[in-house]
């Protein structure tokens, strides 16, 4: 026991550190187990066309974003050129 007005005993701490690590180690565990599960579940009732769909689906989208990127950026150079030539514009007079 210390001599301390706390009566703080350093073993009983570290007794309870490692009991709260525990619990909470072991919570986390569970939880990805039953996400994992949940996951592993969740695609079994799929036909193999509804995820040949779903992937193609997913595929057309991506296709389709990256394409409005492509446009987005094109615009975007287009904007900057405007302000950079008026700004040269402004900067002679």
């Amino acid at each position: 026991m210390s001599d301390s007005h706390t009566a703080f005993n350093p073993s009983t701490f570290n007794s309870a550190m490692l009991g709260g690590t525990s619990l909470v180690a072991a919570a986390m565990v569970s939880t990805l187990q039953a996400a994992a599960t949940r996951n592993a579940n969740g695609w079994e009732h799929w036909s193999r066309s509804q995820l040949e769909r779903a992937l193609e689906l997913s595929e057309a989208l991506r296709q389709r974003e990256h394409a409005r990127v492509v446009v987005l950026e094109r615009e975007l150079m287009q904007l900057k050129q405007v302000f950079r030539k008026r700004g040269a514009a402004g900067a002679r007079k």
